[in-house]
């Protein structure tokens, strides 16, 4: 309630229609609404822990730049050091439909728009590092048992090399671009929740989009072109397409440690790992055919 007051120039009398969004190991999160101004708000304070992974310091950053660039219109202020935000809430809001293609166009427009903007960030993302991360955790309790499990490894590890020599631009990605974080209201859309953004490969992003969507082979082409703006390169296709299968490995594999915690996954371990294969295959063909 201080913090809130602090920002928003009210006091607690003025603070009420309270209601909880989220209770979680991650952040606690509820909406509010201030009768100094009448608006509504959403109050986001951060877990216990939370630190340990996520930089509040780059968030920080990245909320800065969204709100200059007119990404996140929900943005009010957060603490850099303390981790907790205000933002607007979004009325009426629903999230992205993947299978509808303005929306789709929109949403990969706004990833476009961050990119092509080129911030440069000193907090580092890269899904292969975090991949790296996972596995490792997989290792130290046994769950890296299954029959092809490291020839699923080498497989993305040699097609993740490819993409090095690639020399792809780096500059601030979202870093979870799902279809929950665009926020949808008339014909407005916004893109929240910039917790895990930092610099990396351009791809990362696109790659994520697709492998945590349910989008089939035709309609992920369909979003690269739309991010492009143009009928996609060889160079540019097997760039996009070898993210997604990286992208999907990294989260089949946080899809087998939070299933060893007993979190059920439902059917992502599964679509992470079918997308891992076919994805990797496409842009391996397209590697070999230089």
């Amino acid at each position: 309630m201080r913090n809130i007051c602090s920002v928003l120039s009210c006091e607690e009398k003025d603070i009420d229609d309270i209601v909880v969004l989220k209770n979680g190991m991650t952040n606690s999160s509820f909406r509010f609404r201030c009768g100094r101004d009448g608006r509504r708000y959403v109050y986001r304070h951060p877990g216990d822990g939370t630190e340990a992974f996520i930089n509040r310091q780059s968030e920080y950053f990245s909320m800065q730049v969204a709100k200059k660039l007119e990404l996140d219109k929900t943005f009010v202020y957060m603490d850099a050091e303390e981790g907790w935000k205000i933002s607007y809430f979004v009325e009426d809001a629903r999230i992205l439909d993947y299978h509808n293609p303005a929306e789709l166009s929109k949403a990969l427009g706004i990833l476009a728009r961050l990119h092509e903007a080129n911030i440069q960030s000193e907090f580092p993302y890269r899904l292969w590092d975090q991949a790296n991360d996972f596995l490792d955790k997989i290792q130290k309790i046994g769950k890296d048992n299954t029959a092809d499990f490291y020839v699923l490894h080498e497989r993305i590890n040699g097609l993740y090399l490819h993409t090095l020599e690639d020399k792809w631009p780096e500059c601030l990605n979202h870093c979870d671009a799902l279809a929950a974080n665009f926020l949808i209201s008339g014909d407005d859309m916004t893109l929240i929740d910039w917790e895990y953004s930092g610099q990396g490969d351009t791809a990362q992003d696109l790659g994520s989009f697709i492998a945590c969507s349910d989008l089939n082979y035709e309609e992920a082409m369909f979003a690269i072109k739309a991010y492009l703006g143009h009928e996609p390169s060889a160079e540019e296709l097997r760039h996009f397409l070898a993210y997604t299968a990286i992208a999907s490995y990294c989260w089949y594999l946080w899809a087998i440690y939070q299933e060893s915690n007993g979190v059920d996954t439902g059917e992502f371990l599964k679509l992470w790992y079918d997308y891992s294969y076919m994805y990797s295959e496409k842009a391996l063909a397209l590697y070999s055919a230089e």
